[in-house]
């Protein structure tokens, strides 16, 4: 099962996550450059999306990822793992605030979660 996909036109990639691990593609003929080498708990069911360095991606697991685009490294002190009344919620969009500088998350239990970017 693959996420949706996000296309960065400036550096010509596509990201997509397939189960736990996020993938970045050569948008020209669809070669893989690299890929996350720490997996997820959880599969990756939001589109990935650049900001600034970071790619930020959601699970199904409650887990909210931020993996530098170059090196492959998680942001320091993520990811983050969500935590709900009802058990573990699956993180279902993804949304940035390029104005104010934050990303947010919502969840199938309909709670918004933001987050500052760097």
């Amino acid at each position: 099962k693959h996420s949706a996909a996000y296309y960065t036109p400036g550096t010509g990639s596509i990201y997509v996550g397939r189960g736990n691990v996020l993938y970045r593609l050569n948008a020209t003929d669809g070669t893989q450059i690299s890929s996350w080498t720490q997996p997820a708990a959880g599969n990756i069911v939001t589109p990935p999306v650049l900001w600034s360095t970071f790619v930020y991606f959601g699970t199904d697991k409650g887990e909210l990822f931020a993996v530098n685009s170059t090196s492959n490294i998680a942001r320091a002190n993520w990811p983050i793992t969500l935590d709900s009344a009802n058990g573990v919620p699956k993180v279902r969009t993804i949304a940035f605030d390029a104005t104010f500088s934050h990303v947010y998350f919502t969840t199938d239990e309909g709670r918004v979660y933001k987050f500052t970017l760097e």
